[in-house]
């Protein structure tokens, strides 16, 4: 579930990101119609859902690096390399 989901986030919503961020920052580039909608709203959407789901990709991740035994515990196990065991008491 992991592999899928960094292949997702880096093979579909970063490459979309990229391409409807470029559209919106040259507008003249961009498609006249897409999916039936003409103008730059539909690619000024997409951007936004897309996002979004970047946004909460993020939180997650940061939120999962401070979950450990204390708030620290797994940044110092990125730097070190070396894990500390939580004893059972």
């Amino acid at each position: 579930m992991q592999q899928l989901t960094y292949l997702g986030v880096m093979y579909l919503l970063v490459p979309v990101l990229i391409v409807t961020g470029w559209f919106l920052l040259f507008p003249g580039m961009a498609p006249d119609r897409i999916a039936g909608h003409g103008g730059i709203w539909p690619m000024a959407v997409l951007h936004l859902v897309v996002a979004f789901f970047g946004t909460l990709f993020v939180i997650g991740h940061i939120y999962l690096a401070t979950a450990g035994h204390t708030v620290t515990s797994n940044f110092e196990s990125m730097v070190t390399g070396y894990h500390k065991e939580e004893e059972n008491r």
